[in-house]
């Protein structure tokens, strides 16, 4: 749609740029080197982008080492994978290269770790170079650099001010720096060489910043210290899964500000891959193409000659493809703030589907981001929502959407970003949503039953993190694609960490008997082994709420049947038609399927 986002696949390319030097070579206290743990983060990224994104870019180059092949004939720097699509050849070269050759791993082409400082600038040219090269339009472009050496050119400071240039260029590019500090020393100084570095990226809003904590806080964004693989795998995670834009719209404030925010969404359902239709011939992906022809002269029929009808009062109303579009045209996209409210008036129930996140989009409009910011501060400060108009696309019926201000929040233990400030777009319900429903009359739990059930719901409470419960069925789908893609026979098992902790309930057995025992009290016996799936009952003469009566084992007489009628009699459950039938004496034959029971009863219905 029109100003809801780019046109066209999103592709992101990043590249890893490895210290191959000898203090990267030494192992660490797991007895993996830190150009071992990052060999193994790039393979497994091609691993995961080969199922999840196969049309995004990866790389790899190293720097450091006694060997060279790139494009500008630089010393030290070996492109060892060019900027392309992930496939399994690369991530098997990879996985060859994780050990050494002394432990049964393959011969590293980029030679010998190398002593001494290196140039960095002409590896951050190469990278200039590669991503330079790719034909295809990239959505956002990455260099992910590993190193432990807080000062790479050895105090070179006329290689530094190169390497700080380089690095401004690459931002120019809209090339963005992450570093990787692997297996780095406690007094690693990233003020040495690494943050003019990467401020030379930073925006200039940023860089212009009085604020020399806030600077150096978002300087510290882009530096991520990791001593074994979890935490370095769980970091690169949260970094090559760039947040994709669901659109790019204005909002609106009055008759006269106008700003750009860009819409996410934070949480999303993880769903299996869509499959790909390919030409058994070629495995190549098939093109489906929709040609319209004329089934009086057989002739392909143009865009122009198709009409579209709807019939109105028995007359058919004929309107062009243009009119079509100017019918469901209901304005431009935009987010247009109506009014605002006390944040107490937004409720939990009014959240009717999963919410966006609006964050500003300084690219498109210059000043968003401070505009944004100062409305984002001043609802905060007065506790208030903001209730607007959104139309997400063209052609798209708008929304009431409530705009919920949140402010940044950081993880104590690691410094990242846990809660980004923006604004939660919620989706308010329309009239039509609400229902009224009609509870049946249940027996009033008595104060020492609604105590005892608090004390039990507060003691098994966990600390809940959807991210700690992976999907078992898609770990299994994407394993299962995984070791098809590496021509592997062993499957990697996952633990199922969705079925019940019965170890953890155990410590509560005490708790959950005395809510058993205060709810239903003394007689309840254990329905019997043979009805699966049966509830529990009472004891014969016990007082209490009487047992549902099973409406599938009722068996509808004759006149019944007869007066129900078809429409009826196919509403039936299939217990009840064969009750039916076994009461009249006819057999079921072959007849399996409801449908065909259903016409057992209707023939012997219809000889009556």
């Amino acid at each position: 749609g029109g100003g809801a986002g780019a046109a066209g696949p999103q592709r992101d390319a990043v590249i890893f740029l490895l210290d191959c030097r000898a203090a990267m070579a030494q192992p660490g206290a797991e007895g993996a080197s830190p150009l071992e743990l990052a060999l193994r983060c790039a393979s497994s990224t091609l691993s995961n982008k080969i199922i999840s994104s196969s049309v995004d870019m990866v790389g790899v180059v190293c720097f450091g080492c006694s060997e060279k092949r790139n494009p500008n004939e630089f010393e030290s720097v070996y492109v060892l994978q060019d900027l392309d699509a992930p496939d399994a050849h690369r991530i098997l070269e990879l996985e060859a290269l994780m050990r050494p050759a002394a432990a049964g791993g393959g011969a590293r082409p980029f030679g010998a770790p190398r002593e001494g400082p290196v140039r960095l600038c002409d590896a951050l040219w190469v990278c200039s170079t590669l991503f330079s090269a790719v034909a295809s339009r990239v959505t956002t472009s990455r260099i992910f650099l590993f190193t432990n050496d807080d000062d790479p050119v050895g105090g070179d400071r006329a290689v530094q001010n190169q390497s700080v240039q380089r690095a401004r260029d690459l931002a120019e590019l809209g090339i963005g720096m992450e570093v990787f500090l692997v297996g780095a020393s406690p007094d690693f100084d990233r003020g040495r060489f690494y943050n003019e570095l990467v401020a030379a990226g930073a925006p200039e809003e940023a860089a212009e910043d009085d604020d020399a904590e806030a600077v150096d806080a978002e300087l510290a964004r882009h530096f991520h210290r990791a001593e074994d693989f979890e935490t370095l795998h769980k970091q690169l995670n949260q970094r090559i899964y760039q947040k994709r834009t669901v659109g790019r719209i204005p909002l609106v404030i009055g008759e006269k500000i106008k700003l750009a925010v860009r819409l996410y969404n934070l949480v999303q359902e993880a769903r299996k891959g869509s499959f790909i239709n390919l030409d058994k011939r070629t495995n190549q992906p098939i093109k489906t193409t929709t040609k319209w022809v004329c089934e009086d002269t057989g002739t392909l029929l143009m865009p122009t000659q198709i009409k579209f009808k709807y019939d109105h009062g028995g007359e058919d109303v004929v309107f062009t493809k243009e009119e079509i579009a100017a019918v469901k045209h209901f304005g431009d996209p935009g987010l247009e703030i109506l009014g605002f409210k006390p944040r107490k008036k937004l409720k939990n129930w009014q959240n009717v589907r999963h919410a966006s996140f609006a964050y500003p989009d300084e690219s498109t409009i210059r000043g968003s981001t401070r505009a944004f910011a100062a409305l984002l501060h001043k609802m905060v400060e007065l506790d208030r929502v903001a209730i607007a108009r959104l139309t997400s696309r063209a052609n798209v019926a708008p929304r009431l959407v409530a705009l919920l201000p949140q402010k940044e929040a950081t993880d104590p233990e690691t410094g990242d970003v846990s809660h980004p400030s923006g604004m939660h777009v919620i989706y308010l319900p329309f009239l039509d949503d609400y229902r009224s429903l009609e509870l049946p009359d249940t027996q009033i739990p008595t104060p020492e039953q609604v105590a005892t059930a608090k004390k039990l719901v507060r003691n098994m409470r966990i600390k809940f993190d959807s991210r700690d419960f992976p999907n078992p069925a898609i770990q299994r789908h994407y394993n299962s694609l995984h070791a098809l893609a590496l021509d592997k026979s062993d499957l990697e098992e996952h633990e199922d960490c969705i079925g019940p902790d019965e170890e953890g309930l155990a410590q509560f057995t005490d708790l959950a008997m005395a809510f058993r025992d205060a709810v239903w009290t003394a007689g309840y016996t254990d329905a019997p082994a043979a009805s699966a799936g049966s509830k529990r009952k009472r004891a014969d003469g016990d007082a209490g709420p009487r047992a549902k009566r099973s409406a599938t084992a009722a068996v509808v007489g004759q006149a019944e049947i007869a007066a129900m009628g078809q429409d009826r009699i196919r509403k039936l459950t299939i217990p009840q038609l064969k009750a039916f039938l076994n009461s009249e004496g006819v057999g079921l034959g072959n007849a399996k399927r409801k449908s065909d029971i259903v016409d057992l009863v209707l023939a012997h219905i219809s000889k009556k």
